[in-house]
């Protein structure tokens, strides 16, 4: 960060200029050309444009759940009730941590006995900063948005970063 006063560089964050001296906490932040991450921090989710997430039904195999994962090449698929509610999430770690991989039939158990239930979900108004902080806080690749106007979609991990906040910064220089 810039001294407005003297013109040194200082460290991202201080609260004195580390060469006069002068009180820099009280500043509105950087120019919003200047800061990296400035778009992530405004732009809505539904700014990345999330893809429509699959759906299964809670009384689903898992082979049914495995077989539409592989086919969109995803890492999971909503969960949702016989009235279209979502209620939970089964992602690949699921799977591989609640099943008996060896000789588990995969037709045989029920979506609904190894989901993950009571999911964090996201609307499409969230801001990015927010969403990939929630994955980040509860250690999750998989986050459900909802919107009261488009079908639930995902926000994933798989998202490149990089070329979210590139994209999220070009509104602002």
């Amino acid at each position: 960060m810039k001294c407005p006063y003297c013109g040194t560089n200082n460290i991202a964050g201080s609260d004195f200029c580390e060469s006069c001296d002068e009180d820099l906490s009280k500043l509105d932040g950087l120019a919003r050309n200047q800061e990296p991450d400035y778009g992530i921090m405004y732009h809505p989710l539904s700014h990345l444009n999330p893809k429509d997430a699959v759906r299964v039904k809670e009384n689903s195999s898992v082979y049914e759940a495995v077989n539409k994962m592989n086919e969109i090449k995803a890492g999971c698929v909503l969960v949702e009730n016989r009235k279209g509610d979502i209620t939970g999430i089964i992602t690949e770690r699921d799977i591989l941590t609640r099943t008996n991989c060896n000789g588990a039939d995969l037709e045989k158990i029920k979506v609904s006995e190894i989901m993950t239930r009571d999911v964090e979900t996201l609307n499409d108004h969230s801001n990015l900063a927010f969403g990939f902080h929630l994955m980040s806080v509860k250690r999750v690749r998989h986050v459900p948005v909802l919107s009261q106007k488009k079908k639930p979609a995902v926000l994933s991990a798989r998202e490149r970063r990089s070329e979210v906040i590139r994209s999220a910064n070009a509104d602002f220089q």
